[in-house]
């Protein structure tokens, strides 16, 4: 198991670029949903947009899996040293990455309570501008 989690970890950018692409190639040949099903709503959501911003709970996931890679296959002396300083980053890591979380469930509990466009209308370009720089982050370090 240590070697796969090894493989995965030197191999991540490939799977993630293969991950969103799939997903992303899932959403647009789909199409929007049908209006008959206007009771129930779509686990993916009804909008493009909504569907989309799904689709950059991707990279939040990718990156706890990425992280436990390193975990795993780093001996004892790559491992930081725990220290206060390493709490507050850990937190602020953390923090960064359930941002996209975050602002995905602002944006269903807005469509589902029939909240105002205009607050939509502004959690969308968050939400992908979180989900974009965690994406370079991954794909550039």
């Amino acid at each position: 198991v240590h070697s796969l989690w090894g493989v995965f970890g030197s191999t991540h950018r490939v799977w993630l670029v293969h991950a969103l692409l799939f997903v992303v190639g899932v959403i647009a040949a789909t199409g929007d949903p049908p209006t008959r099903s206007m009771q129930s709503q779509p686990l993916g959501g009804r909008s493009t947009g909504e569907r989309f911003a799904a689709v950059g709970l991707l990279v939040p996931l990718h990156a706890l899996l990425w992280s436990f890679a390193a975990w795993q296959t780093r001996g004892a002396a790559a491992k930081p040293h725990r220290s206060c300083l390493w709490a507050v980053r850990a937190l602020a890591s953390a923090l960064f990455w359930a941002a996209p979380l975050a602002t995905y469930a602002a944006l269903r509990v807005s469509v589902e309570l029939g909240w105002q466009e205009e607050l939509r209308s502004l959690l969308l370009p968050v939400h992908f501008g979180l989900t974009a720089c965690g994406l370079t982050i991954q794909l550039l370090v």
